[in-house]
């Protein structure tokens, strides 16, 4: 189990590019898109686990509760402000006792401008970062809210070596 906390900038700016480039004239680019942008945030994450630290994360069964959260600002002028929240629940269970899991994890993150103008794109939530939806890239799916309920189950095969078979949907 462990409490982390901290504070972070992002900065993100934007070239040339086919996307650019390919966008009919009328299409608006993305909030945060055309000039970049610069959010400061402070987060803190609570993560509760009740297996037996034994320093390999493939062993034993057990419950996860993580839990964050995180304030952001825009540093610009009249920059955007918004909170995010959410945490993942994933149990565990050690068929054999030797990294034979079967896991199911349910995760919900929440994002909630709270002032200023429009999020910058970028910054949205999406499956790849917090609910890691695996098979989709990163940054496909974005929006102020992600939801995943997923099944593993892993098999060691080799030393370092281990097959998994998951099925998911968010």
């Amino acid at each position: 189990s462990q409490l982390s906390t901290g504070v972070q900038v992002r900065r993100a700016r934007f070239g040339e590019s086919s996307f650019r480039n390919s966008m009919p004239s009328e299409a608006p680019a993305p909030p945060g898109f055309a000039s970049g942008y610069e959010v400061a945030s402070a987060f803190t994450r609570l993560a509760l686990d009740s297996r037996t630290p034994t320093g390999d994360e493939s062993l034993g069964s057990g419950v996860r509760l993580e839990l964050d959260g995180a304030l952001a600002a825009e540093l610009a002028t009249a920059g955007a402000r918004f909170a995010t929240w959410g945490g993942d629940l994933v149990g565990f269970l050690d068929l054999t006792g030797s990294g034979h899991l079967v896991v199911a994890r349910v995760s919900a993150h929440l994002l909630e401008p709270l002032a200023g103008g429009p999020v910058p794109f970028f910054e949205l939530l999406g499956v790849d970062r917090h609910a890691a939806m695996r098979g989709f890239l990163g940054g496909r799916l974005r929006g102020e809210s992600a939801f995943v309920a997923e099944t593993q189950y892993r098999y060691p095969i080799w030393s370092f070596v281990d097959a998994e078979l998951f099925v998911g949907a968010g």
